[in-house]
């Protein structure tokens, strides 16, 4: 299940985001590109630079495809999937792959802020792995430090006020 959208990619920038995911340096412009996620109409432009956002487009949906199953290989030891549309949204995944998407994205060294997002969401995501971490308030798993066990007391047949 793809965690985001090529429009979820759009908030950062469609220029940038054409400028990331353009093949060979080719020249896709941020219009043509969101005219392309979008839909839109784009007899404006020429046939070969449709064909290269199309190009563009396909390598987000792939990085967007390899970012989600990133993600699932840290929830599913703890977590059934396909997730609930409610927990997806409670613990902000669709923000979590899209900085994924960014960072896979830039070829050779990212930006720092890129980087240090990347490694934030990574850490987090080996915490919501290992129970010390959940995915928010609509998270029924019990999130527990390591070495720590979770324990509530039960139901007593015997009525020790009697003693």
């Amino acid at each position: 299940m793809p965690y985001a959208t090529p429009s979820d990619l759009l908030i950062l920038g469609a220029d940038q985001l054409a400028q990331l995911a353009e093949p060979d340096d080719a020249a896709v412009t941020g219009d043509l590109l969101r005219a392309t996620i979008d839909g839109a109409d784009r007899s404006a432009w020429s046939a070969e630079d449709r064909t290269l956002a199309d190009e563009a487009l396909g390598r987000i949906v792939k990085e967007i495809s390899s970012a989600s199953a990133r993600i699932d290989s840290y929830l599913a030891p703890r977590y059934p999937l396909p997730l609930s549309a409610e927990l997806v949204a409670g613990a902000d995944l669709r923000r979590v792959c899209t900085d994924l998407v960014w960072y896979r994205l830039h070829v050779g060294e990212p930006p720092k802020h890129v980087a240090d997002r990347h490694r934030d969401h990574i850490a987090w995501l080996l915490d919501v792995s290992r129970g010390r971490a959940s995915l928010g308030a609509q998270d029924t798993a019990t999130a527990a430090p390591d070495g720590r066990v979770v324990a509530r007391s039960g139901v007593s047949r015997i009525d020790w006020t009697r003693f």
